[in-house]
């Protein structure tokens, strides 16, 4: 469950997590983790991943090594019985499950924009975010920024500085 959370926390897709094999996993020789994607349209794209979601990641990926590279990274279970590869609403039920102990009224939809945001907040740029998440156009991108009132005041504030 932590490995699939991680993963959404990362603003990825429901359908990218439950598309992950073994092979997508990697770590270069410096420790840096990377995760191949199939996004939406099965375009292709890498990721890297840091912190603290990154060694949930790679703590779960160790536990499954050994298996095929082309074997599902996260799988279903009834029990102790592996029923193959988990499926979008087997990750929805995870994370509400994940959510409801945290008291967190959220969906798995919500990591996303916040991922967006938090990146956007973090001053990363708006191409850079937009590749990140999957998005073609910078314009989808846009449409998951949340603003608050803080950054609202920042941004008048900077604009006022360089008006004089």
């Amino acid at each position: 469950a932590k490995g699939i959370v991680a993963l959404m926390r990362w603003g990825l897709r429901r359908i990218e997590v439950q598309r992950l094999n073994i092979g997508n996993i990697t770590q270069d020789e410096d420790g840096t983790g990377w995760v191949e994607l199939m996004g939406k349209g099965m375009k292709q794209r890498r990721i890297n991943v840091a912190g603290q979601h990154a060694q949930l990641i790679w703590t779960y990926y160790q536990e499954r090594v050994g298996r095929r590279d082309g074997s599902p990274l996260f799988s279903g279970h009834t029990g102790d019985t592996e029923l193959g590869r988990i499926t979008t609403a087997g990750i929805t039920w995870i994370f509400n499950q994940v959510a409801d102990s945290a008291g967190v009224d959220a969906t798995p939809h919500d990591c996303r924009r916040t991922s967006i945001t938090e990146m956007s907040q973090a001053g990363v740029p708006i191409m850079d975010i937009s590749q990140f998440h999957g998005h073609t156009k910078p314009e989808t991108t846009y449409r998951y920024f949340k603003t608050n009132d803080d950054q609202i005041k920042g941004a008048a504030a900077m604009m006022a500085a360089k008006r004089g």
